[in-house]
């Protein structure tokens, strides 16, 4: 039990630290420690029901705030932990992470889908939301602008949709 500023029991996991914040953690199912720090008690003892209870249940929950790069490093901390890099230091093969994605899907009952299907999805939705060809020929690595928009950007019901849309309304005017 830790104890606040006064000497008074904070509950199991949770301190005051010398700035006057509270200090939360607890170790999870896979051996690590996770802690994090608040201006409040109440706030500290919340956070730390929520993540026990989680931890305890496999969920997995981000914020909906959450940005692309926390969104992946919460999935390789959580998700992937131990998969990269393999045992001899090397990267690990994609088998593995499809093996484990397709974990998730059968617990999530959803169809099962490999690692590189995300790729194919990003290229489309960055399209679609108005990045310019080359840019995202070069942050997936391609050497032909070809390889891009004819392999790994698709046109989905939805953009057919809106196109259609789009030419009825510019010849309405």
């Amino acid at each position: 039990m830790g104890k606040n500023l006064k000497g008074r029991e904070c509950g199991k996991g949770i301190c005051q630290r010398k700035d006057g914040k509270y200090s939360a953690r607890y170790s999870a199912k896979d051996g690590s420690c996770r802690e994090k720090h608040f201006d409040t008690l109440p706030e500290a003892r919340n956070w730390l029901a929520d993540a026990q209870y989680e931890d305890k249940h496999n969920m997995v929950t981000v914020a909906a705030d959450v940005t692309v790069n926390g969104w992946y490093d919460y999935w390789v901390y959580n998700l992937f932990c131990g998969l990269a890099p393999n045992a001899g230091g090397e990267p690990a093969k994609n088998s593995s992470y499809d093996t484990h994605l397709y974990k998730l899907c059968d617990e999530a009952e959803i169809e099962r889908f490999c690692m590189h299907a995300l790729r194919h999805t990003y290229a489309t939705r960055t399209i679609e939301a108005g990045m310019q060809p080359k840019v995202l020929q070069k942050l997936l690595g391609h050497a032909s602008i070809k390889t891009t928009m004819d392999r790994y950007v698709h046109v989905t019901d939805e953009s057919l949709t809106q196109a259609v849309r789009q030419f009825e309304l510019s010849r309405a005017i």
